[in-house]
């Protein structure tokens, strides 16, 4: 996870169990403090007389929809359309021997993420330039419930009826051949298995727009991996498909500081 993207979060608190300090508290990179430095308002203050104290968040701050209960985050409900973000979800506890000390929470990703490669079938001879324009998926769920555990675990699941993911625009390269690739920016997705997906495709070929279909395209989109399908086009008979799944690694993020004494 680039930093860059990484400004915001919503954090909720308590001490003593029942006792709230934030509610729904916006944090985000101070724009007066050096790099790195989060900020909020008002300031709140340590309880240093409290046995401990939990905090609960997810980020960006407001894209999507919590469910709170005794003043802490339990779930949240995403809509990956409307919200085309990397969403991400901690739960800190604060042990009576920490309070007074920085919290750091850790961030986990909620989501899976897929991109694509496209490459010519090799053993041909081809006069056309054939360029990738879009890449969407149809038929999978693009909206879940994250339920956010007290080991600081996330337990997704899928919510609504499957439909259309947003369609990818952004792609490296003018144009793709037998050695030279087009690749595909990250489209963030609902962790979810299926053998029923619908790969559409639009290709640019000399000038031209050209739609391909691939049903039946069998998706395991795993929370907190990103999936890189790499196609070979075969524009004499169809396309074949092979898939390499490698790990997300966590974000490195800077100490986020929730309280002060």
């Amino acid at each position: 996870e680039d930093e860059d993207d990484f400004n915001t979060f919503a954090v909720w608190g308590n001490y003593n169990g029942n006792q709230p300090v934030f509610t729904n508290q916006e944090v985000h990179r101070s724009t007066s403090q050096p790099t790195g430095v989060w900020d909020y308002s008002p300031s709140k203050s340590w309880n240093m007389a409290a046995d401990s104290y939990v905090f609960s968040a997810y980020s960006p701050y407001g894209v999507g929809t919590p469910t709170v209960v005794n003043n802490l985050l339990t779930s949240l409900t995403f809509d990956s359309n409307a919200h085309p973000v990397d969403l991400m979800l901690a739960y800190t506890p604060v042990m009576k021997e920490d309070i007074g000390n920085t919290v750091v929470p850790t961030f986990n990703h909620a989501l899976g993420a897929v991109n694509f490669t496209f490459k010519l079938k090799s053993g041909f001879n081809y006069v056309n330039t054939y360029r990738v324009t879009g890449v969407q998926l149809d038929n999978v769920y693009t909206s879940g419930s994250f339920a956010l555990n007290n080991d600081n675990t996330i337990t997704p699941s899928t919510t609504g009826t499957p439909g259309k993911t947003n369609t990818i625009t952004s792609f490296t390269g003018e144009a793709f051949t037998i050695s030279q690739a087009m690749t595909s920016d990250y489209l963030f997705v609902i962790p979810q298995q299926s053998a029923v997906a619908t790969l559409r495709l639009t290709l640019d070929v000399n000038g031209e727009s050209v739609e391909l279909t691939k049903e039946n395209f069998s998706i395991n989109w795993t929370m907190g991996k990103k999936t890189t399908y790499n196609i070979t086009l075969d524009p004499l008979q169809d396309f074949s498909i092979t898939v390499v799944t490698t790990a997300w690694d966590t974000p490195v993020i800077p100490d986020i500081v929730v309280g002060s004494n």
